[in-house]
């Protein structure tokens, strides 16, 4: 039983001694940013890139969709005259004479 205590007693200290190091590492980190680790400088450069990832998606999809929505507003007021424009060619085609020229070619 003493064995157990004195074991739980050594990692009771090392935990306590890690979270003093972490805190004193944290203190450190804010009173002088220069002595950031280089894995906290890459984890905070890309969760900035994160960051940047999903606002310029979120602004390409609110733009795409803007686009289509757009595109879908004009399409449905030139409806009408696209049918009308198609009426109008078909028509035409139907009405269209052609004219036969002919060309007599003479010796000279």
């Amino acid at each position: 039983i003493e064995k157990l205590a004195d074991i739980e007693q050594q990692q009771l200290q090392k935990y306590k001694l890690t979270d003093v190091a972490l805190a004193e590492a944290d203190a450190k980190a804010k009173d002088e940013p220069n002595n950031i680790s280089r894995e906290q400088i890459h984890l905070l450069e890309k969760k900035v890139e994160n960051e940047k990832l999903k606002f310029s998606l979120s602004g390409y999809y609110a733009e795409v969709a803007d686009n289509k929505r757009t595109k879908r507003q004009i399409n449905e007021k030139n409806e009408p005259a696209k049918l009308q424009r198609q009426e109008a060619i078909e028509n035409n085609e139907l009405n269209k004479t052609r004219d036969h020229v002919k060309v007599l070619f003479y010796p000279i």
